[in-house]
């Protein structure tokens, strides 16, 4: 069969990008090696694990714009799933930076998020980085946003709590040393639900006892008065107030608790299944009795060297006549041709056809299936000719259940 091919240039991606897409395509499967935890106990082995897996969060971040660009769900919760797991204080910010603006990445977002305000010092570090400082001086609308997200979650996260109170707790002095963390949120809501509401948050740190104030520009007189004024003229600011006596740290060594994107299974067989049944871009007609199945040549080529010697044979590629072979026989095999996957069949006459067929195209998987299928639809009236087949056909399997069926039956 002649091919054709078209050139198409891609600018805007690089080549190992587009590869690994197209990987992804033919494979449903991610193309990247899974990360490796073990432990080595050698600094130059360390160094390179370390370059390895930010090479792999590279190649994870293009991969999700890719996804995320030509609609691949599957490959783009792949993605977001791997960025969640190796989230921590030194790629936080870039992930979130990363799915900005993506309106289908709100679960990684949102595991950026919970991450940030997993624990009372994560956030402290994660703005203690390089990225962070970077980002403040070349995206300040980027941080707010940050900022904002965070606030919510907070306030969110503890008004939903019914066991969660705003408590005001003054530090008491003590002769010891250890630290008190205060963090503050407050947040105005419009009543009428037509206004963003606004939230700040702030934290401090106690060493000795001091006062400490709110924000001084959180809301002018007239953006309340005209935008946050209840029906019963009334302003309603919500203050959530936090304490924490444990001494304060920085590390980031503590265990976080990341939440898990969830992948749907993988579809590939249905979406080969489709191609078959719709006969899009068929460009081979098989005849067989009164039936015409459309399949295609690549396909055929990949998965059956045999059926495809039998099309190369044929003098009319395109339309190849099979005289030896019922309808119903084909098409289970080039079912499981483009599927993987015996069809659902309880006629002994029809398994027994299929089983000849598949050991005549040398389909091993098929030949397996079908000795299973024979011995479930195997019966004291059909047992010896099964025996008969399974010797034909050299199905050790099948021979040696069939001998123990007809034993059992004779005593």
């Amino acid at each position: 069969m002649e091919s054709t091919t078209q050139r198409v240039r891609i600018e805007d991606m690089r080549a190992s990008t587009f590869r690994a897409m197209l990987q992804f395509i033919y494979t449903d499967e991610l193309p990247i090696k899974p990360n490796n935890d073990e432990e080595s106990g050698s600094s130059r082995n360390n160094f390179k694990k370390e370059f390895m897996a930010r090479g792999r969060e590279a190649m994870v971040h293009k991969l999700l714009v890719a996804a995320d660009r030509y609609d691949f769900e599957r490959l783009r919760l792949m993605c977001e799933n791997i960025l969640c797991e190796s989230i921590d204080v030194e790629t936080v910010m870039m992930t979130l930076l990363l799915v900005r603006g993506r309106q289908r990445c709100c679960l990684l977002e949102d595991c950026c998020i919970k991450y940030i305000t997993s624990n009372p010092d994560v956030y402290d570090a994660v703005r203690a980085t390089k990225d962070y400082e970077e980002l403040k001086e070349t995206c300040s609308s980027f941080i707010i946003e940050v900022n904002e997200r965070v606030a919510t979650h907070n306030m969110a996260r503890h008004t939903s709590s019914p066991s969660s109170s705003s408590i005001i707790r003054r530090p008491t002095e003590e002769k010891s040393t250890s630290r008190v963390k205060l963090s503050k949120v407050f947040r105005i809501g419009d009543p009428n639900g037509k206004s963003p509401s606004i939230v700040l948050g702030s934290k401090d740190i106690f060493t000795k006892v001091r006062e400490t104030r709110g924000f001084q520009k959180f809301i002018t007189v007239n953006s309340a008065k005209s935008r946050y004024i209840g029906r019963n003229g009334s302003l309603t600011i919500c203050c959530h107030l936090e304490v924490h006596t444990k001494a304060c740290t920085t590390s980031t060594s503590t265990t976080i608790a990341k939440p898990m994107i969830i992948v749907p299974p993988s579809n590939i067989v249905r979406h080969l299944e489709q191609l078959m049944v719709s006969k899009q871009w068929s460009d081979v007609t098989f005849l067989v009795q009164e039936s015409e199945i459309h399949v295609h040549w690549l396909i055929i080529a990949m998965r059956s060297p045999l059926l495809y010697e039998m099309l190369v044979a044929s003098t009319t590629k395109s339309v190849v006549r099979i005289s030896d072979m019922k309808a119903v026989v084909l098409r289970a095999i080039l079912h499981f041709v483009y599927t993987d996957e015996l069809l659902p069949v309880d006629d002994t006459v029809v398994a027994r056809e299929m089983l000849e067929a598949a050991c005549r195209f040398r389909l091993e998987r098929m030949k397996a299936m079908c000795e299973n299928l024979l011995a479930h639809l195997l019966s004291k009236d059909n047992a010896m000719s099964t025996l008969e087949l399974a010797f034909r056909h050299h199905c050790e399997g099948l021979k040696i259940y069939c001998n123990d069926s007809i034993k059992r039956a004779m005593k």
